[in-house]
């Protein structure tokens, strides 16, 4: 077995989600569609503002998590209590669909305390992972569930109504714009994530892979390598290609300069790591279809 330094092809990457899925289906773990929820802020005929989740469906709704994709407000429109008006809103059009749980990411330079205002917890803190040199937080909070009726009419909050809908492509053009910009204005342009990833051949056969991203700064990189995929084809299993794959990716990074690598996983392999040095960092209960929780990992490089 030879393990190469490069990239997945196209068809290896179709083989590879074709093989997660069905490791998903054998726990139990089936693939679940997203929906999206979504309000967004206008002034007249302007838009100012955004407030976007997505949960998984199910048989017989959703998942107990939503993720809280995007929340934007235009400058100008800051400081008036539009930003929570937006999520206040997507939070009870969650509740009201019997979601238990939401959460986000954000960076340390953005709004941490604005999210505990709001009733959320911290649940990891990652130091030096932009650019910037800022660390990404990730927070979470329980939702009271209602039976209440539908959260999707349009309601005032001054002058600006919330609207449940999606928002257009130019919409969100010019919500990518203004993120940039407030990234910019902390010191942290956006810039490219370099990926770094490893193939397992049997002679000639692709078998497995290795990949994650690393942000990178003017001069290095920032401190933490996000783990993306780490993948076996079924009869190559149980042989150590899957701890050699992560052992080679792991001594890659680290000699960049990188000290730690850290990623997801559902509980059902979360074994996998812990055997090779990841510490659990944080739980998220009922996450994935069958009752699994997804579960964060990290690792000292």
């Amino acid at each position: 077995m030879d393990l190469i330094e490069r990239n997945i092809t196209k068809a290896e990457g179709a083989r590879m989600s074709a093989g997660l899925d069905r490791h998903k289906i054998e726990h139990g773990d089936t693939t679940q569609p997203r929906q999206e929820f979504s309000f967004v802020a206008m002034d007249g005929e302007g838009w100012v503002g955004i407030a976007s989740g997505l949960v998984a469906r199910t048989a017989t709704g959703y998942g107990d998590w939503i993720y809280l994709a995007e929340l934007f407000v235009e400058k100008e429109y800051r400081g008036r209590g539009l930003g929570a008006a937006l999520l206040s809103r997507l939070e009870a059009r969650a509740a009201s669909a019997g979601i238990g749980n939401v959460f986000t990411w954000t960076a340390g330079y953005e709004a941490p305390e604005f999210y505990r205002k709001q009733g959320y917890d911290v649940f990891l803190e990652k130091g030096d992972y932009y650019a910037s040199g800022h660390g990404r937080i990730g927070l979470r909070k329980a939702l009271q569930v209602t039976t209440s009726a539908s959260c999707d009419r349009q309601i005032e909050t001054g002058r600006v109504a919330l609207i449940g809908r999606r928002a257009t492509d130019v919409e969100l053009n010019r919500m990518i714009d203004g993120f940039n910009e407030h990234t910019e204005s902390h010191g942290n342009p956006s810039g490219p994530s370099e990926r770094h990833s490893f193939v397992a051949m049997n002679g000639d056969e692709w078998v497995g892979t290795s990949t994650g991203l690393v942000p990178k700064k003017d001069v290095g990189y920032a401190d933490w390598f996000g783990l993306g995929e780490l993948f076996v084809e079924q009869p190559h299993r149980g042989h150590g290609v899957g701890g050699d794959l992560l052992k080679r990716l792991e001594s890659k990074v680290a000699s960049l300069g990188i000290g730690n690598a850290w990623t997801l996983a559902p509980s059902y392999e979360a074994g996998f790591y812990t055997r090779r040095g990841y510490e659990v960092f944080f739980e998220m209960e009922k996450f994935h279809h069958g009752g699994y929780s997804q579960i964060g990992l990290n690792k000292a490089l």
